[in-house]
Parts: structure tokens; sequence; C-alpha cells
């Protein structure tokens, strides 16, 4: 290759074409910019005495819930006067301990999923399963789905988009319905996905049995989950019989009764053209523990509910409900009760009637548990409660969550009046001295830089030298 001009400068070309790209690669690797309060769209003001160091709360009020975009966990800090994040944590879990947790029970879509024709090789994850799926994020078929006729196994694939992961995490049971009455000897295998690609095992060799002696049976159709379900389960039912058949299934888990909602509001709903679908906009990541849709004339209504935190997001968790405005005998209105939901902070939500409806669409009004905000007065007065990131992408703030929390010990502060977003004293580059990390990383960029432009002069050199005796 020392002998060939025309290899030596390819190699040449090689050798300074990395050398320019070098610096190139780092550019991708941007650090994560530091929270500030720049990234926040509304500020207040903290008030209160004796804010001098200690452990300080207040409760959330309306107005910064309908501020936040994302959640109350993501998108609200609390700051120093300096611009520096103080230690602080949001408790937004309102339980009553003294009130026993409640069964609730949903019956569970299914689908009987395509035969295995891999000639009895063993299949531990339903791979490639191709399903249709509507705006609300619901398996409404199988897309080319090929069942199998006889055999001694089945496998069926479970949509859980009734039941939002709400509920305590080893109370889940699924309780399976099967037709006929023959006699029934079978083995069960859990798996569960959230994406329909990635699964693993819940639970394995669950018996399945029905059987008759005389006037006694015995029918054990319940299955308890070590776990809580993901968004699909797949049933691997092994040993039932060519006239097997699984005609319901129903997923019970136990919901915590939280104390009464103190908090609520009220919001109006626009119909879409067909007068089928009314979508609310709560305008802010409200935390809703309860739904009450009003209607405005008597009726009488089946309806589906769902939510979702942004426009581009599909719809999740469809719950089922009755509306009714109906009037008595002696007069007066009777109307149907409040929703009772999992918490869910979804500023989206849309109520769908089985059938056209023509009069107003009902409105939407909502109750919630109003967080506690608990922080440490570090830094320099006054505090500021920022909320509502306008950044993409801002996640959990976690590294400035309390540890070992004492609420008993923490002084009371409140919500005063609202600040002008300003920069950061400590963030602002362009006015004031930089920061350590600032310096350090300047200075890696500034060295890349050089270095690729002296591989580059060698390159050049090198290219334009020739292949003469003395080079």
């Amino acid at each position: 290759m020392a002998g060939n001009k025309r290899s030596r400068r390819w190699a040449t070309g090689v050798v300074l074409t990395l050398a320019l790209l070098t610096p190139l690669r780092s550019w991708g690797k941007v650090s994560e910019k530091p929270v500030s309060r720049t990234d926040f769209v509304h500020q207040y003001e903290i008030a209160g005495t004796g804010l001098d160091g200690a452990l300080h709360r207040f409760s959330i009020p309306p107005a910064v819930y309908g501020g936040l975009i994302q959640s109350q966990n993501h998108d609200l800090a609390v700051f120093d006067s300096n611009g520096e994040i103080v230690p602080f944590a949001v408790v937004s879990d309102v339980a009553d301990s003294e009130a026993p947790p409640v069964r609730s029970e949903v019956s569970l879509p299914f689908f009987e999923l395509p035969g295995d024709n891999r000639d009895g090789a063993e299949r531990r994850t339903p791979v490639d399963v191709s399903v249709r799926i509507d705006a609300d994020g619901r398996i409404v078929e199988l897309r080319e789905s090929r069942l199998r006729h006889g055999g001694a196994d089945r496998r069926y694939l479970l949509d859980l988009a009734s039941v939002f992961p709400g509920g305590d995490p080893n109370s889940y049971r699924l309780d399976l319905r099967v037709s006929g009455d023959a006699e029934l000897n079978a083995k069960i295998d859990v798996l569960r996905s959230d994406n329909l690609r990635d699964w693993s095992t819940v639970c394995q060799d669950v018996s399945l049995i029905r059987l008759r002696r005389g006037d006694a049976r015995l029918d054990s159709g319940e299955i308890e989950l070590l776990r809580a379900p993901g968004r699909y389960l797949v049933l691997e039912v092994r040993g039932a019989g060519p006239a097997f058949t699984l005609t319901e299934v129903r997923c019970s888990f136990l919901v915590r009764q939280g104390s009464a909602e103190d908090g609520f509001a009220e919001f109006g709903g626009v119909p879409a053209p067909d007068r089928h679908v009314v979508d609310y906009d709560l305008g802010g990541a409200f935390p809703v523990t309860q739904l009450d849709f009003v209607l405005r004339e008597p009726g009488l209504y089946r309806v589906n509910y769902s939510s979702r935190s942004a426009p581009e997001m599909p719809w999740r968790a469809p719950g089922e409900a009755v509306l009714f405005k109906v009037r008595t005998s002696d007069g007066a209105f009777r109307a149907n009760a409040a929703i009772s939901i999992v918490r869910r902070e979804d500023r989206y939500w849309r109520l769908i009637f089985e059938k056209n409806f023509s009069a107003p669409p009902p409105r939407l009004r909502i109750g919630w548990h109003s967080g506690t905000v608990y922080f440490l007065a570090q830094g320099q007065a006054p505090w500021v409660l920022a909320f509502g990131s306008g950044r993409t992408g801002m996640g959990l703030q976690t590294p400035h969550l309390l540890r070992n929390l004492h609420p008993s010990t923490a002084v009371e502060a409140a919500i005063g009046a609202p600040l002008a977003p300003k920069p950061d004293k400590g963030a602002n580059a362009g006015h004031g001295r930089l920061n350590g990390a600032e310096w350090q990383r300047r200075l890696v960029w500034g060295l890349l830089i050089l270095g690729a432009f002296l591989l580059s002069g060698i390159a050049w050199r090198l290219l334009r030298s020739g292949p003469g005796p003395e080079n």
C-alpha cells in the first residue's frame, strides 16, 4: 500500500474524514439541562411566617391544577430567590386508612388466538399477533385470525383497557366461565404485556377443574394473579379438550377508598357533528377522582367515557355508565350519581353515547383530593412555586423529593401573589459568571475543535506531499 499512490491518498482521505467527524459526533451528546424557573409558565410567591429552613407545607389550590401541563409530579417545583431548586415533595394519595378496600369487577373482552402451527414445538410467548384497535385503543378484532378447530389446547388474548391500574398489586383475580357441563381438568399459563410485543409470565400451571360425583360438584375457575396485570393478558389453556369453549372472563381487584373530595370544578362539553361524542377540555392536569356527567334535560342514556393526557395520545381506560334525569311523582328530579374512579391526571375527556342524542351536551363536574406540597425553606427568601412546564420531556423531579418525610413537623405556608417569569441568576450565562459545569463543557468543546483542526491539517499535508522518497 505504501508503494501505491492512489491507495495512500485514499487512506489519507479516510483519516481526514474521521478527523472532521470526530467533533460532530460529540454534538449529539448534549448534557441534560438542569431545571430552572424559566422552564415554567406560572410562578407564585410562597407566603408565611417563620420560613427559615424548617419543613413547610401548603395545599395545592385549583388555580395551580388548572395551569399544570403534564402532572403535579412532573411540572411543579419549588425555588428560592436565586433560582436554586429546594428539596420538595408532592403528596397526592389521600386514603382513609379506616375504610376497608372495596372489590371492583369488570367483564373483559377476549379473542381466541390462531392455532400454533409449529408441529408441537413449544411457543412460550405469543409473538406476531396482529390486531385492529379503535380510536380508544381497544382491541376490536384479530386481523387474519385462524382459529384452531379441535385439539386440546387453546390460547386467548384479553384486553384490559377497562381495568385502570389502580388496584392493590396482589388483589387481581380472573374468573373464567366455560360453557357446557362436561368434566374438565386443564392447566393455564398467564402472560402479560403492555405493547403486544414483550411478554412476561404472571403465573404458570394454574389448575382449571370441573368435577361431578353424584350430587357433589367442584368448580375451580378462578385465577389469582401474582402481580398486577399489564395492558394485555394471554391465557394458554392446556389439556382442555376439543369441546372447551370460553364464554366469559371477569376481572376483579381491590380498590382502597379515599376520603371525600375537597375540590370541584365544572366544564362544558363540545359535541361532535354527528351528535354521538362529546369532548371535554379541563384546561389542566386535575387529579380527578370523581366524575359527574350532569344532564341538562330529562333523558336516559347508556354511555362510555375515557380520557387522555394530550391530543396526540390514545384514549385510555374506558368505563361504562348510565346517565338519567327523570321527574318523580312529586315533581322533583332524580339524576344519576357521581362516578368514583382511580385518580387520573388527564386533561381531555370523552363521552360516547350508544346512540345519537339531540339534547344539549351534559356538563362534566369533576372532584379531586387536593395534594400537599412539602418543602425545605433553604437558600434565600422569598421561595417560589413554579408550575406548568413549557419544556418538553422534563421527567419526574425525583432528585428533589424529600426523604424520611415527617408531615407532623411541617409548618403551614400559603400561596401568595403571582410573579412575572424571570431568568435565574445562576442560569443566565449571557449576564454574569459561568458555573463550573458550564466552564468544563466549553473547555471540552474547545479542545475537541482544536484537535479536529490539527488532525485535519496533518492529513492535508500528507495528502499534498506526494509519494516521493523524501516522504
